[in-house]
């Protein structure tokens, strides 16, 4: 094995190893350099004594994190990439999954599924918007049109954003998408009045626009995995 890596939001890997701890590896496993951070990525490197990798070894990461996006690169140059979710003691690296051919489409997409659902559920955000949507748009086909157009929208930026085509500072997507939930809550309330703006006459079209924003606060969240 060459290295195992995985970005972290330090450059310092001895801050890293104070703060989150030395990760562990497997039994007859040693390192074969300390931890160093290389381009925003902690990188690992350890070599297998006395027989090679096998089903059931990992490396335990003792960090309370969302998740960890792993790089590895193998001796032949082979190098695969696979997301790792949090579990309890910290973030479990199965290396049999990072054998070449061992990230089928289904474990993959399982993985990210598994994801989404975390950060829906943690993404008060999100709820908060979709929510407002129900509370503003009475018609259930209108309806329909509305919650398919700001998925649609998150969908584009977040694929953007992953590929690295699309990015925009952090502060700023946060504060677009507060601001959006205030937009929309003052939707709803004009509404109440009797009167109609633009997200009461057009919702599909607010829903994309800002589906667009929340899009990247998703490839945000997920980036911290990586």
């Amino acid at each position: 094995m060459r290295a195992v890596k995985w970005k972290v939001s330090c450059h310092d890997s001895l801050f890293i190893q104070y703060i989150y701890g030395l990760p562990q590896l497997p039994e007859h496993c040693e390192w074969h350099a300390l931890p160093d951070v290389i381009e925003g990525s902690l990188q690992l490197r350890f070599t297998a004594k006395g027989r090679p990798l096998a089903s059931g070894d990992a490396i335990i990461l003792p960090w309370e994190r969302n998740g960890v996006q792993v790089s590895i690169v193998w001796k032949n140059g082979t190098n695969v990439r696979q997301f790792f979710p949090p579990s309890k003691g910290g973030i479990r690296v199965e290396l049999d999954q990072l054998q070449a051919g061992s990230g089928s489409f289904l474990r993959t997409a399982k993985r990210y599924i598994g994801l989404g659902v975390h950060h829906i559920l943690i993404g008060t955000d999100h709820i908060f918007f979709v929510f407002g949507l129900l509370l503003l748009v009475s018609s259930p086909r209108k309806l329909l049109w509305t919650v398919t157009s700001f998925t649609l929208a998150h969908s584009i930026t977040l694929g953007l954003s992953i590929f690295e085509i699309l990015r925009f500072p952090s502060s700023v997507v946060e504060t677009l998408i507060a601001l959006s939930i205030v937009l929309l809550a003052k939707e709803i309330l004009m509404a109440q009045r009797g009167e109609h703006g633009l997200a009461w006459k057009y919702p599909w079209a607010i829903a994309f626009i800002f589906g667009l924003v929340h899009g990247l606060g998703f490839a945000g969240a997920l980036s911290l995995c990586e």
